[in-house]
C-alpha cells in the first residue's frame, strides 16, 4: 500500500510535451500530454461491473491500436476514470503546433465518450432496461446520458506533475479501500509500473 514507486521511469528525460522534445527554433511539438478525467452521470457506479470496466479498456486499446493516443497511465473506478495520454498525429514524426494537439485531444475525449456511452446504451439494452432508463436523458437531442457534461483535462507540462498525476491515478483504488496496493487492482496501469504485465499497453513515461 501506499505511495507507488515509479521504478519504470526515466530520471534523465524530463517529461516535458510527452516523451519526444520541441522541434529548436519553432512553435511546434511532438507531443504533449493531457490527464483527461470523465465520471459517470449522478457519480453513479455503472463501472462496478467488469463488463463495463471492459467497454472502457477497450476503448483505451483501440486508441492505442489506431495510433490515435499514447497511453501513459489510467485507472477505472466503479463512477471514473482518470487518464494520462497523449494525443498522436496522423503521421507519427509530424510536428504540430500546440493548437493542433489540443485539436486532436478533443476529438478524441468527444470519440471516446460517444463510443463508450453508446456500447453502454447496447449492452443495458440486451441486459438491465431498468438501469438504463436512469440514464434517460432530459435533453432533447439525446436519448441517454452516461457521462457527466462536463469532463476534466488538463495539460501536464512538467516531470513533476506527471508523477503527482500518476501516484494519483493509481493510488485511487487504494484510497477508496478496493485494494491494500495499487498493484493489485486489474484496472489500472499500476501493474505495468511495477514491472509486471498489465492490461494495456502502456508507454511509459520519461
Amino acid at each position: 500500500a501506499g505511495t507507488l514507486t515509479m521504478n519504470k521511469i526515466s530520471t534523465d528525460v524530463p517529461c516535458v510535451h510527452g516523451s519526444r522534445p520541441r522541434e529548436p527554433h519553432t512553435n511546434k511539438i511532438f507531443r504533449l500530454m493531457y490527464f483527461f478525467t470523465a465520471t459517470i452521470n449522478s457519480w453513479k457506479s455503472l463501472l462496478i461491473e467488469d463488463e463495463f470496466k471492459s467497454i472502457i479498456s477497450e476503448s483505451f486499446k483501440w486508441f492505442h491500436e489506431n495510433k490515435r493516443a499514447a497511453i501513459n497511465g489510467f485507472v477505472i473506478m466503479p463512477n471514473h476514470i482518470h487518464l494520462l495520454w497523449q494525443p498522436l498525429s496522423p503521421e507519427s514524426s509530424q510536428l504540430l503546433t500546440v493548437d493542433d494537439l489540443h485539436n486532436i485531444e478533443s476529438k478524441n475525449e468527444r470519440d471516446f465518450l460517444s463510443f463508450t456511452g453508446h456500447q453502454f446504451k447496447k449492452k443495458l439494452k440486451d441486459s438491465n432496461h431498468e438501469l438504463l432508463d436512469e440514464y434517460r436523458s432530459t435533453q432533447n437531442n439525446k436519448e441517454y446520458h452516461f457521462w457527466e457534461r462536463r469532463s476534466r483535462s488538463i495539460v501536464v507540462d512538467s516531470r513533476k506533475i506527471a508523477e503527482q498525476k500518476l501516484d494519483y491515478i493509481h493510488n485511487n483504488p487504494v484510497a477508496e479501500e478496493i485494494v491494500g496496493d495499487p498493484a493489485h487492482y486489474l484496472y489500472s496501469s499500476a501493474r505495468d509500473y511495477t514491472g509486471r504485465k498489465g492490461y494495456l499497453e502502456i508507454e511509459f513515461i520519461e
